[in-house]
């Protein structure tokens, strides 16, 4: 399930059409607004790097005096980061992306909009899933501890992408309307009569709006060593944008007007 999760989000992300936001310019979401076809949010890579230049706290520097300067120096960033008005996602629907389905008894569209159960090693998150900017596709020869030898394929990744800390998000969730959660995933309510409901199938997606939050990026590496019943050697350096969940919109991406706008309180 995870790595279906984390397959899926990020094909496409390097999509030719679409149009990243430069830094310079701040995203807010808001209900009957237009994205434009070529919507994708802010790159991610650039996020990462702009916060990689504040410098990090050394033994000299006290924890509120690190906090304060890392504050005044996210505010000299450029305006989508300083003022928490980032975007994520893009007018793409992937396959396994496309979870919106339409409950005719309730009448209102259901859509698992965030998954909450990656995982590293400071615990569960849920990610907005940004960009794979390497890949590299290899093979081996394993034997395991019975002699038995076989050729493992092994894959190496590079990739960009927020973490939203898991158990704050699911505080936050629980007191917006229109959210759900089951503790796996976030599901978003959207009413809507049958008659409408129809020419809006296949045309939904959501996009988020966050800002960053200490200690604003971290690194890590996933790894998964082959076993007999799966024979694959996977590692993904992972760059993460630490960050707190604003907004959700739901969008059409025939006409890339902002549908429903859920906006998540200060839990987080």
């Amino acid at each position: 399930m995870k790595r279906i999760f984390a397959v899926a989000a990020l094909m496409g992300c390097g999509s030719l059409s679409a149009a990243p936001l430069p830094l310079s310019t701040a995203c807010t979401l808001e209900e009957g607004t237009t994205l434009p076809p070529t919507f994708a949010g802010h790159d991610m890579v650039a996020v990462y790097n702009a916060l990689q230049s504040i410098p990090g706290k050394d033994e000299f520097e006290s924890e509120a005096d690190h906090a304060a300067r890392s504050k005044g120096a996210v505010a000299a960033l450029p305006a989508a980061i300083a003022t928490g008005e980032l975007c994520a996602g893009s007018m793409v629907i992937r396959g396994l992306d496309n979870t919106w389905k339409y409950n005719a008894e309730k009448k209102q569209y259901e859509g698992d909009v965030l998954y909450l159960k990656m995982h590293r090693v400071g615990g569960y998150y849920a990610p907005l899933y940004g960009k794979e900017t390497k890949r590299r596709e290899s093979s081996y020869v394993g034997t395991n501890a019975y002699g038995v030898s076989a050729r493992i394929p092994k894959t190496e990744r590079q990739t960009y992408q927020v973490a939203l800390p898991q158990k704050a998000l699911i505080t936050a969730v629980s007191h917006t309307q229109g959210l759900e959660t089951d503790y796996e995933t976030v599901d978003a309510i959207l009413p809507m009569e049958p008659a409408d409901a129809r020419s809006y199938k296949g045309r939904l997606t959501q996009v988020f709006q966050y800002e960053v939050v200490p200690p604003l990026i971290t690194q890590d590496t996933e790894r998964e060593y082959p076993t007999i019943d799966r024979p694959t050697h996977y590692e993904d350096e992972q760059h993460f944008i630490e960050g707190r969940l604003l907004k959700i919109a739901v969008v059409d991406v025939q006409t890339g007007k902002v549908l429903k706008v859920y906006e998540l309180g200060d839990g987080q």
